[in-house]
């Protein structure tokens, strides 16, 4: 079997060794928290907004696209939703304090790698289903960090903002109970020391 494959269809589960050295080395204060909780803020805008036009396509266990999307933020980045996860994980790392600065540099080089394992074989089989039309789009959309100033492209008309909080609820809610488990203790470890 692929690992890249493998690392694919893990994927959802990968977070949850961060989180966990996160929470036990934690050591947060009021400044690390806000960097680090504006950054998986933005990480959460841009997943959002990367599924208003990609669909519930995106929560799939399996490589492969119906339709090429290449409007929003896929006219930045190719992968949004992957980038949207970078500044989420390096946030909720720095957020905690844990470990620093080594923490925060572990968690970004890992995500690094995982997601470049996941973008090689969904480039591979994009380029497979969509062929010249893939290849144009990659020439001019970079693989993960974003052309902040390009343009978003054609809009796409029917995305349904119910549609996009149903697909990303779970990663909304995670994203709020881990950040939950950082100011919980920000202000009651000190109690119980």
């Amino acid at each position: 079997m692929d690992i890249r494959d493998t690392i694919f269809r893990a994927r959802g589960f990968t977070p949850i060794p961060f989180i966990i050295v996160a929470l036990i080395w934690a050591q947060p204060n009021l400044f690390l928290l806000v960097m680090g909780l504006t950054m998986g803020l933005v990480g959460e805008a841009i997943r959002f907004h990367a599924i208003l036009h990609a669909g519930s396509e995106t929560r799939t266990r399996k490589v492969g696209a119906s339709k090429l999307i290449t409007t929003g933020s896929y006219a930045k980045t190719r992968n949004p939703l992957y980038y949207g996860n970078l500044l989420m994980y390096v946030g909720y790392a720095l957020g905690s304090g844990a470990l620093l600065p080594w923490f925060p540099i572990v968690a970004f080089i890992w995500v690094i790698y995982q997601y470049y394992m996941i973008i090689m074989l969904e480039e591979e089989t994009l380029r497979k289903i969509f062929g010249k039309e893939y290849a144009a789009y990659c020439r001019k959309v970079p693989r993960l960090f974003p052309h902040l100033f390009a343009s978003s492209g054609n809009p796409v008309k029917n995305y349904s903002y119910k549609e996009a909080l149903h697909s990303e609820k779970s990663s909304m809610l995670a994203l709020a109970v881990t950040w939950a488990a950082l100011v919980a203790g920000l202000y009651y470890l000190p109690l119980v020391g």
